[in-house]
């Protein structure tokens, strides 16, 4: 149409919430469905996808993979699957080249480890805001700068581990509180039993001393 060809009814158009674009480099809100309004981090996380590819050269999912995985479980992969690191993407195909007799030694720093899966977030809101933010923590990376991007918090990597788990957390949940309601049951029990047998041991004494006692006067 931008080229000057005429709009007939052979025109493929695309529609709303149509599944649309490359799945490898594919924003998880883009695959969500959900109309949720499409901004520029979705395109953050495209570029995340190719500095990854350029470290690694691989993207962080399999093209072939995706396509074999059927239109749902790619789209699920897509939302909630977290992809390794570049390091240790990289690290785990040095492994598998040194195993072929291949002789290939390399290493990504750190910050670009923060830096790539910052651009890789699922939430979209934790996710550098533009390109040139993005580009502008690379430059901190050349210079040997602190980069804006870091390690999530352990809070963060809890909650988004609940989230991929929410069965599996459930039922641990259910079975830590059973458990904790079963051992306050027996504490309580014990405390019980410690109480009586204390209680049994102050009247046997007493009895005795009862029986001393008497055996004194008459005696």
């Amino acid at each position: 149409a931008t080229g000057g060809q005429v709009l007939t009814d052979k025109t493929l158009f695309t529609s709303f919430e149509q599944f649309i674009g490359t799945p490898a480099y594919m924003s998880p809100e883009q695959a969500e469905l959900s109309g949720l309004d499409i901004d520029t981090r979705s395109d953050i996380y495209s570029l995340g996808v190719l500095l990854y590819e350029l470290l690694v050269g691989k993207p962080p999912f399999d093209p072939e993979t995706l396509f074999k995985a059927g239109l749902d479980e790619m789209r699920r992969i897509i939302r909630e699957t977290e992809p390794p690191k570049p390091s240790t993407r990289l690290a785990q195909e040095v492994a598998v080249s040194e195993s072929q007799n291949a002789n290939r030694r390399s290493q990504i720093d750190r910050d670009l480890d923060w830096i790539v899966m910052k651009a890789l977030e699922k939430d979209r809101q934790r996710r550098y805001a533009t390109a040139n933010v993005l580009a502008e923590d690379i430059r901190r990376h050349l210079a040997h700068e602190p980069v804006l991007a870091g390690p999530p918090s352990a809070t963060y990597r809890a909650r988004k581990f609940i989230r991929r788990h929410r069965a599996g957390v459930a039922v641990a949940a259910v079975a830590t509180l059973a458990l904790v309601a079963g051992l306050s049951l027996a504490l309580v029990g014990l405390h019980r039993a410690r109480q009586a047998e204390t209680a049994a041991h102050q009247e046997r004494d007493r009895a005795v001393q009862a029986e001393a006692d008497a055996r004194l006067i008459l005696g």
